[in-house]
């Protein structure tokens, strides 16, 4: 698998039915310093960062064509980056607002 495959499939992972066009895939990786052609290395926290950054690029809340509709859900996604975050190591904060009162034990 390339780097220009793994960072398609993450993106997708993160936002199910989400295929980012293949120039902004590999725009994406070129400018963050990643070869799209090259081997993808498993955990890589830099193409995971990419996709993220990708998937949160992401403008378009519905699109119909032919019949078909999509719609993004944001707090889905953002949930959904947490995870994928949380899977690599990497502090979601950086792409993500978290809560800062996680078991309720401040609610009156």
């Amino acid at each position: 698998m390339t780097n220009l495959d793994a960072i398609r499939a993450l993106c997708t992972k993160i936002c199910s039915g989400f295929y980012p066009d293949q120039n902004v895939l590999e725009f994406t990786l070129l400018d963050n310093g990643i070869d799209p052609s090259k081997n993808f290395i498993p955990k890589d926290v830099e193409l995971v960062k990419a996709a993220i950054r990708v998937v949160k690029g992401m403008t378009e809340n519905s699109h119909s064509e032919s019949g078909i509709s999509d719609g993004w859900d944001a707090d889905r996604i953002n949930k959904s980056i947490s995870a994928i975050c949380r899977e690599y190591n990497i502090d979601s904060s950086d792409f993500v607002e978290e809560s800062s009162v996680s078991d309720g034990s401040n609610q009156w």
